[in-house]
């Protein structure tokens, strides 16, 4: 049977628009996106067996990325691409809340909440600066370098360059491990022990240097410099 075929009551779209998007299952927001199935398919049950498949983890669905939805049977490019732009629409959603609620970077834990939303997923290893003053509140924070999968390099002067311009006191900096593993490893150590030599000059202190990643759970780890031991001076 076609969802057409279905009681208004029932079908994904005339839900949301008589009840909101609260009351619909992830297999049904999916099935809205998908709009169709194969034939003889019906659209939410497809969408119900791709979540699933992901042990129905919107994360591990969400980590597929564009190719991997493409080899999904059902889905194409179009559809694909329809997914990944509701899918980071709504990433940007949360990490615009969480810059309204989080205004003091106290902890790794805050720190994380923060950054994870733009750089734990990824696929490659991006490094970021956030700029804070005195009483700990963010004033920016941005990328500052771009790598691969296993490292990225980072030009420690634009840090400084950076909170010159924005007048900061104090800053931290994140990156995170694609491979899902947040121990820091030898380039993470000598790295932090640079930017924090040169923070001792400019006399701009570093809070903390924090790892994030999504483990094998879909969970989102993170390693904090400050609360374990920094690098040997």
């Amino acid at each position: 049977m076609s969802v057409r075929d279905w009681d208004r009551n029932d079908r994904p779209r005339e839900k949301l628009m008589d009840k909101g998007t609260k009351v619909l299952s992830n297999a049904e927001l999916l099935a809205i996106l998908l709009n169709s199935a194969p034939r003889g398919h019906d659209v939410v049950e497809m969408s119900r067996k791709l979540l699933e498949d992901e042990g129905n983890s919107l994360e591990r669905f969400t980590n597929l990325g564009w190719s991997g939805l493409c080899k999904k049977r059902g889905i194409g490019p179009a559809k694909s691409v329809t997914i990944m732009a509701a899918l980071e629409l709504g990433e940007r959603l949360r990490a615009e809340k969480l810059r309204k609620e989080i205004v003091n970077l106290r902890s790794s834990s805050d720190i994380a909440s923060l950054i994870s939303p733009d750089i734990a997923g990824l696929n490659h290893e991006q490094f970021w600066i956030l700029l804070m003053n005195n009483h700990l509140q963010l004033i920016h924070k941005c990328p500052i370098g771009i790598g691969g999968i296993t490292s990225v390099n980072v030009d420690v002067r634009k840090i400084f360059q950076l909170a010159l311009n924005h007048n900061a006191t104090c800053f931290a900096v994140a990156h995170n491990h694609p491979s899902g593993v947040v121990k820091p490893s030898v380039q993470d150590m000598d790295i932090t022990k640079k930017i924090m030599e040169a923070s001792k000059v400019m006399d701009i202190k570093l809070v903390d240097h924090v790892i994030v990643a999504y483990n094998i759970q879909g969970v989102l780890d993170l390693y904090s410099f400050c609360d374990h031991d920094w690098p040997s001076r």
